[in-house]
């Protein structure tokens, strides 16, 4: 078995697609790392990206597919990510936190969902986590989590249908595991769609689909000896002319 390796979850052509655009960049900056992916519609399937390509039968097209990859998954240690990331640089620190911690994900921007029923269940300083980018050991702690999650998920589709997030069961899952999980910063799952704050380190993981991700990926990183703020959900002045010229001329 492999120590350690990354798994994808696409459902869907237009996630499969996005998937092995993902898996490209991790090619580019970790070339060895094993990759396995769930999918509906394992044909489709890059072979030169991915390791091996395992076949989801009845597909929910929902965040319901992820749970089995999560249980399944033939590493030691995971990383999962979501198919809208784009890696920045190689990341192998994010499989040694797993030395001490079980489980490691990034908060969510907006701390929380727009839903009080899904949050009332444990304090609101216990911030939701994201859940694009997790990294985990493989052991009957991190198992079970997985098992209450997928459980909590369903639950939540039952009572409330129109509440699609799988982020408020996560939450609610973790503050009850007493599981050992640490809080990875945003460097390592930046999310592209809404305004970020980047300290002096590299980020490492972009989240997020175009047009935000290309623009964050061009300039994120061209100065890292300061403190970083951006928009990249916006259009620059310099984008806006560039479009009006392009219009024009």
């Amino acid at each position: 078995m492999n120590d350690r390796g990354i798994i994808y979850v696409a459902t869907g052509a237009r996630y499969l697609a996005e998937a092995e655009a993902s898996a490209q960049s991790v090619r580019r900056w970790m070339p060895k790392t094993p990759m396995v992916i769930w999918t509906d519609d394992p044909g489709r399937v890059n072979s030169a990206v991915f390791a091996e390509t395992r076949k989801i039968e009845k597909p929910a097209y929902s965040f319901s597919d992820k749970f089995h990859a999560f249980r399944e998954t033939p590493y030691e240690r995971t990383l999962f990510l979501d198919t809208d990331t784009l890696l920045l640089g190689p990341i192998p620190e994010v499989f040694d936190v797993l030395d001490q911690f079980d489980f490691a994900c990034a908060h969510g921007p907006v701390r929380g969902t727009d839903s009080p029923e899904l949050l009332a269940d444990c304090p609101a300083a216990f911030a939701e986590p994201n859940a694009g980018v997790l990294a985990f050991n493989r052991n009957d702690k991190t198992a079970r989590l997985f098992q209450l999650w997928a459980e909590r998920y369903e639950d939540q589709l039952r009572r409330y249908p129109h509440r699609k997030s799988d982020q408020p069961p996560l939450r609610r899952t973790l503050w009850d595991s007493g599981i050992r999980f640490v809080t990875l910063p945003p460097e390592y799952n930046l999310r592209t769609p809404f305004p970020v704050f980047s300290g002096r380190m590299p980020v490492k993981i972009l989240h997020g689909r175009e047009p935000s991700l290309s623009r964050a990926a061009a300039r994120i990183n061209q100065d890292t000896t300061c403190i970083r703020i951006f928009d990249f959900s916006r259009r620059t002045f310099g984008d806006r002319l560039r479009r009006f010229l392009g219009k024009h001329t």
